[in-house]
């Protein structure tokens, strides 16, 4: 559920499901919304790597160096294994293959 879905039941109002109106209950927000905000990675997190990007390179800032910045902040972040493997393939793999077609459509 979006966001604003929430902010309308939680306001008594209906909201739309499948085009038709529903009410929910206070138990059945609770259960969709259990998990919202408690995993994935802070603003903090990544401001610091941004910051931590701009203190490496004064002059400017580039996707690389805040990937970069990312991947040393996941290396030295105090999370479980597998969640630091997760992230860092993401970064070193997805991410790195996702900046390098969008340089290479760039070029050509």
């Amino acid at each position: 559920m979006r966001s604003h879905d929430q902010a309308q039941d939680l306001q008594g109002e209906e909201v739309l499901e499948k085009g038709r109106p529903k009410k929910l209950t206070v138990r059945e927000l609770r259960d969709d919304t259990r998990r919202e905000g408690l995993f994935g990675v802070s603003t903090r997190f990544i401001m610091k790597a941004l910051d931590s990007a701009l203190a490496q390179n004064e002059d400017s800032i580039h996707p690389i160096n805040v990937r970069e910045a990312l991947i040393g902040m996941v290396k030295e972040a105090d999370i479980a294994d597998d969640t630091r493997k997760h992230y860092l393939e993401f970064l070193q793999d997805t991410l790195h293959k996702a900046y390098l077609e969008l340089l290479e459509k760039d070029i050509t």
